[in-house]
């Protein structure tokens, strides 16, 4: 248990600023990470889609790779998703949204040497 909670941290914490597929968060060299927490606030009036792929090394974000499609953040709320994905060296998180500007994303997780 100490491990998890040393090596614990915000694997991404921001806004995008477009609504194409952008990626968040890769995993560096000589590493793994499980990705446990995803929390998504929406600052807008109305309410706004994103969606989650985790994608191999080398692949390219869409359809196929999807964790979380097309899910709606109700307005000036936030939704909050307990995982667990694990990510290998080189995979990478990608996220999009509906309305540029208008969602927060803070991913937590733990990265741990290989």
């Amino acid at each position: 248990m100490a491990d998890l909670l040393t090596n614990a941290k915000q694997l991404y914490d921001g806004q995008l600023t477009g609504t194409d597929e952008t990626t968040i968060y890769t995993v560096g060299a000589s590493t793994k990470a499980v990705v446990l927490q995803i929390v998504v606030c929406n600052i807008n009036t109305s309410a706004s889609l994103f969606s989650i792929s985790t994608v191999g090394t080398g692949g390219s974000a869409g359809g196929h790779n999807r964790r979380l499609n097309q899910i709606s953040v109700p307005a000036n709320d936030a939704v909050i998703y307990d995982t667990f994905w694990e990510l290998d060296t080189g995979d990478f998180l990608s996220a999009k949204q509906e309305t540029a500007g208008m969602l927060t994303f803070l991913i937590n997780g733990v990265e741990v040497a290989v």
